[in-house]
Protein backbone atom coordinates (compact mmCIF):
# COMPACT_ATOMS: atom_id res chain seq x y z
CA UNK A 1 0.00 0.00 0.00
CA UNK A 2 1.13 3.51 -0.67
CA UNK A 3 1.75 6.22 1.89
CA UNK A 4 -1.53 7.84 0.87
CA UNK A 5 -3.43 4.70 1.82
CA UNK A 6 -2.15 5.09 5.38
CA UNK A 7 -2.42 8.88 5.56
CA UNK A 8 -5.59 8.83 7.71
CA UNK A 9 -3.78 6.62 10.23
CA UNK A 10 -0.78 8.97 10.29
CA UNK A 11 -3.09 11.93 10.77
CA UNK A 12 -4.93 10.19 13.61
CA UNK A 13 -1.63 9.31 15.28
CA UNK A 14 -0.40 12.89 14.92
CA UNK A 15 -3.48 14.28 16.66
CA UNK A 16 -3.45 11.52 19.30
CA UNK A 17 0.06 12.63 20.27
CA UNK A 18 -1.10 16.26 20.53
CA UNK A 19 -3.99 15.16 22.76
CA UNK A 20 -1.80 13.02 25.01
CA UNK A 21 0.76 15.82 25.30
CA UNK A 22 -1.99 18.21 26.34
CA UNK A 23 -1.48 20.50 23.36
CA UNK A 24 -5.13 19.89 22.54
CA UNK A 25 -6.90 19.83 25.90
CA UNK A 26 -9.94 17.97 27.17
CA UNK A 27 -13.13 19.65 26.03
CA UNK A 28 -11.36 21.51 23.25
CA UNK A 29 -12.77 21.32 19.72
CA UNK A 30 -10.58 19.74 17.05
CA UNK A 31 -9.90 21.90 14.01
CA UNK A 32 -12.57 21.63 11.32
CA UNK A 33 -12.32 18.76 8.90
CA UNK A 34 -12.05 21.15 5.93
CA UNK A 35 -9.32 23.20 7.58
CA UNK A 36 -7.22 20.14 8.39
CA UNK A 37 -7.75 18.80 4.86
CA UNK A 38 -6.41 22.08 3.45
CA UNK A 39 -3.45 22.42 5.80
CA UNK A 40 -2.39 18.76 5.47
CA UNK A 41 -3.13 18.55 1.73
CA UNK A 42 -5.45 15.56 2.06
CA UNK A 43 -9.08 14.93 1.24
CA UNK A 44 -11.99 15.64 3.55
CA UNK A 45 -12.65 11.89 3.64
CA UNK A 46 -9.10 11.26 4.88
CA UNK A 47 -9.58 13.67 7.77
CA UNK A 48 -13.00 12.25 8.56
CA UNK A 49 -11.49 8.75 8.67
CA UNK A 50 -8.77 10.02 11.02
CA UNK A 51 -11.32 11.68 13.32
CA UNK A 52 -13.39 8.48 13.37
CA UNK A 53 -10.28 6.55 14.27
CA UNK A 54 -9.66 8.92 17.19
CA UNK A 55 -13.28 8.46 18.21
CA UNK A 56 -12.87 4.67 18.12
CA UNK A 57 -9.83 5.02 20.37
CA UNK A 58 -11.94 6.97 22.87
CA UNK A 59 -9.93 10.17 22.49
CA UNK A 60 -12.58 12.36 20.87
CA UNK A 61 -16.33 12.51 20.60
CA UNK A 62 -18.50 13.78 17.78
CA UNK A 63 -21.09 16.39 18.66
CA UNK A 64 -23.78 16.71 16.00
CA UNK A 65 -23.74 20.03 14.15
CA UNK A 66 -20.72 21.11 16.21
CA UNK A 67 -17.66 19.02 15.36
CA UNK A 68 -15.27 16.73 17.18
CA UNK A 69 -14.11 17.44 20.73
CA UNK A 70 -11.43 15.91 22.93
CA UNK A 71 -13.16 13.77 25.51
CA UNK A 72 -13.10 15.02 29.09
CA UNK A 73 -12.20 11.57 30.34
CA UNK A 74 -9.81 9.88 27.98
CA UNK A 75 -10.08 6.16 27.52
CA UNK A 76 -7.53 4.41 29.69
CA UNK A 77 -5.56 1.46 28.45
CA UNK A 78 -6.50 -1.58 30.48
CA UNK A 79 -3.26 -3.44 31.12
CA UNK A 80 -4.81 -6.12 33.31
CA UNK A 81 -5.83 -9.43 31.84
CA UNK A 82 -9.44 -9.60 30.73
CA UNK A 83 -11.78 -11.26 33.18
CA UNK A 84 -12.45 -14.83 32.16
CA UNK A 85 -16.12 -15.73 32.26
CA UNK A 86 -17.30 -19.16 33.23
CA UNK A 87 -19.80 -20.73 30.81
CA UNK A 88 -22.71 -20.15 33.21
CA UNK A 89 -21.79 -16.47 33.67
CA UNK A 90 -21.57 -16.01 29.93
CA UNK A 91 -25.04 -17.49 29.52
CA UNK A 92 -26.47 -15.14 32.13
CA UNK A 93 -24.88 -12.10 30.47
CA UNK A 94 -26.31 -13.07 27.10
CA UNK A 95 -29.74 -13.58 28.59
CA UNK A 96 -29.55 -10.18 30.29
CA UNK A 97 -28.75 -8.57 26.94
CA UNK A 98 -31.59 -10.41 25.22
CA UNK A 99 -34.03 -9.23 27.88
CA UNK A 100 -33.15 -5.55 27.42
CA UNK A 101 -33.07 -5.58 23.62
CA UNK A 102 -36.14 -3.92 22.06
CA UNK A 103 -38.21 -6.07 19.78
CA UNK A 104 -38.96 -4.45 16.44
Amino acid sequence: MSDLAHRYQQLADEFAVLIHQGKIKAGQRLPSIRRVAETHHVSVNTVLSAWQRLENRGLVEARPQSGFYVRSVLAEVNTSAPRQLKPRELGREKMALIEVMPIS
